[in-house]
């Protein structure tokens, strides 16, 4: 729970210098920055990338990057991991969530 609130962005500052406060308004703000930084056609690559050939995500391979997993995709990916390693901080192993995928997995699919 402590975590939790130390990681919680209780005001944002927008581009015109207005502060935005509640999760809906800090959510909108922030979505709209990042598709005007990822979608926008005339951006120019920063001079630090200026060597590197970078490609454009299609629109269609973009949707498809936006489109939820499917629970059986989550179950494949969760199972072809390596049982007794633990894949982040939490420190449960992928062997625990494949053994009680029938009773954790509603809520697993709904974090990803």
């Amino acid at each position: 729970m402590a975590r939790q609130r130390k990681n919680l962005l209780s005001y944002v500052k927008d581009d015109d210098g207005q502060w935005l406060e509640g999760r809906e308004a800090i959510s909108d703000a922030l979505t709209r920055k990042f598709r005007m930084l990822f979608i926008s056609q005339n951006s120019e690559c920063p001079p630090d990338l200026d060597g590197l050939h970078l490609l454009q995500v299609d629109l269609g391979s973009w949707e498809t990057l936006l489109t939820k997993p499917i629970r059986e995709e989550i179950f494949d990916v969760l199972s072809s991991m390596n049982p007794l390693r633990a894949p982040g901080l939490d420190g449960i192993p992928g062997l625990f969530f494949k053994m009680y995928w029938p009773i954790v997995g509603n809520d697993v699919v709904l974090m990803v």
